[in-house]
């Protein structure tokens, strides 16, 4: 799907979820935070990876994704 996506022209981006929330809570209160909201807003397709995290953490966000 990714490289379908690719080859079709949609831009897209590839996120590791506990990066991604890491990268939100450094971010938060700092203008920095919209811009890259902004960012993931004008992508296409955003790709969330949760693959490695611990069951309790998926439990917590309410990821189920198989």
């Amino acid at each position: 799907m990714i490289h379908q996506s690719c080859r079709q022209g949609f831009r897209l981006r590839y996120l590791y979820l506990p990066l991604l929330l890491e990268g939100f809570r450094i971010r938060h209160g700092y203008r920095s935070f919209w811009c890259y909201l902004n960012a993931l807003a004008k992508m296409d397709l955003v790709i969330l990876s949760d693959r490695g995290l611990p069951s309790w953490v998926q439990r917590i966000f309410g990821i189920y994704w198989k």
